[in-house]
């Protein structure tokens, strides 16, 4: 096949077979040759050589080219393998990083939450004066006595298995707010009148849905802090928050019997009575004073 006379070889042949084939090329010399069994047995076998030479040829070529292609789709399947295990190692890197990026925002948090313990700077409420203290004794004085002037005989009267009452333990820290602070926001009226109701309202429902007694759909350490939680929520959503109201529906839900014998009554006495009460003293008693003025709005 790489012999280099092969194309001459080819060459011979073909003008031998035109020469035999084209009468006018024939000549004496020509047909004697031609008639030459020994002439004509080497061109029948240099022409069975040039045929498979060709054949060999053509499949090496082939083979050439499959080989180039099985090449090429090496060396692409080996770029494509270099690419994943690029694109994991990034992935990896990616990973690593975005780690390190919540470590990072981790420690920007832990820091800005541990700064927040030293305080925010803000100037702290200054002392009452003397005569302002005096009147806050005197307004809580006045409005605890009035209370349980009221509470006395009231527990006189019974309600079935219980009696009726005023004195509430919230109530106490809503009579320090009135006349301690008066001028907070979460000592004014709409806060008082509307937060103790909503939670005292809160406070028997949850009381119906974890009392064995009635319901008993959920356990009292469940709706305990919910007495306390849904009224906090519910105010602040209103811009009503006043902190003692939210206690006084934990007070009814871990109360004493005779305190849950009152049902849906415990929101009108004590609850709506104490906080129309307090409110009442508070504004006329804190009037009184050339420093107070009460309330900022109602």
């Amino acid at each position: 096949i790489v012999h280099p006379a092969l194309q001459t070889v080819v060459g011979c042949l073909l003008l031998f077979r035109a020469g035999c084939l084209i009468p006018e090329h024939r000549n004496q010399n020509w047909i004697s040759l031609s008639e030459n069994e020994n002439l004509q047995a080497a061109i029948n076998s240099s022409a069975h050589a040039v045929y498979w030479a060709t054949r060999f040829e053509v499949e090496i070529a082939h083979w050439g080219e499959l080989r180039v292609h099985r090449e090429e789709a090496l060396e692409a399947l080996a770029q494509e393998q270099l690419a994943r295990t690029n694109l994991t190692a990034r992935g990896g890197a990616s990973a690593r990083g975005k780690q390190g990026s919540y470590l990072v925002k981790s420690g920007h948090w832990l820091r800005k939450y541990y700064h927040k313990f030293k305080g925010q700077r803000q100037i702290p409420m200054p002392p009452s004066t003397w005569q302002f203290t005096w009147w806050a004794v005197l307004g809580t004085v006045i409005c605890m006595l009035l209370i349980d002037a009221i509470s006395q005989p009231l527990e006189d009267v019974k309600y079935g298995a219980t009696f009726l009452f005023l004195m509430l333990n919230s109530i106490v820290s809503t009579i320090a707010t009135l006349f301690a602070v008066p001028s907070s926001p979460l000592a004014q009226p709409r806060n008082i009148l509307v937060g103790y109701p909503l939670s005292a309202a809160v406070a028997v429902a949850l009381d119906l849905l974890s009392n064995p007694a009635h319901l008993g759909v959920i356990p009292i350490w469940v709706a305990a802090p919910l007495a306390a939680a849904i009224p906090a929520a519910a105010l602040a959503k209103l811009g009503m928050m006043h902190p003692p109201a939210c206690a006084v529906g934990m007070v009814y839900v871990l109360g004493a019997p005779h305190l849950k014998a009152l049902s849906w009554l415990f929101i009108a006495i004590p609850v709506v009575t104490d906080a129309v009460l307090v409110v009442i003293v508070a504004v006329l008693i804190n009037n009184l004073s050339r420093d107070r003025s009460f309330p900022l709005y109602w």
